[in-house]
């Protein structure tokens, strides 16, 4: 027999559906930080690879630093490329986590609710991005990262198909832990 009690100890709902939140807050702080970082780099390599040429010894030739800064900027806009598999492990983070939770039906329309805030907030995040590298400073920088704004403009969507999976997995689950229902056995 289920009873109150039952249902709060065992809510479990939270845990399919919270991380959700930070699977969008980590994004968002990626995204934003390699297009910082990018223009960040453009700006200070200049007069750093002045400074390091003038204080490396002229006998020295070992150390390239052109071909440092040039590697640098390189290596940056490989984060580019690395943002959909980064997207794709955490949907499958995401998906895992729901499939390891059980939750009672109960806790369905609690996870509509937050499907919900979740994609206003993805709205938010996309919108402050895009705005952010629309910037006269950062629109530059940003034109190197296709991908990623690809990514972010289509933010609210994306992070509703991971709430949906979350939800299809979460409430699928039966109590015996398979698909379908059952009855949990004893």
């Amino acid at each position: 027999m289920v009873t109150r009690r039952t249902i709060l100890k065992n809510n479990k709902a939270e845990i399919g559906m919270e991380q959700i939140f930070f699977i969008m807050a980590f994004l968002f702080s990626v995204a934003l930080f390699i297009v910082i970082l990018f223009y960040s780099w453009g700006k200070i390599s200049t007069p750093l690879e002045t400074a390091l040429n003038s204080a490396i010894p002229s006998e020295e030739t070992s150390f390239n630093v052109t071909t440092m800064s040039g590697n640098v900027e390189t290596g940056v806009t490989m984060f580019n490329l690395m943002f959909p598999l980064l997207i794709v492990g955490l949907i499958v983070m995401s998906l895992i986590m729901a499939y390891l939770s059980k939750s009672h039906p109960v806790f369905l329309f609690f996870s509509i609710l937050l499907l919900v805030i979740a994609i206003l907030l993805g709205v938010v995040f996309s919108n402050v991005f895009q705005q952010i590298t629309e910037t006269s400073d950062f629109a530059s920088s940003a034109e190197n990262f296709k991908v990623t704004q690809l990514f972010m403009k289509n933010f609210p969507v994306i992070i509703a198909i991971i709430m949906v999976m979350t939800i299809v997995i979460l409430f699928s689950l039966g109590r015996s832990g398979t698909i379908g229902g059952g009855t949990g056995g004893l």
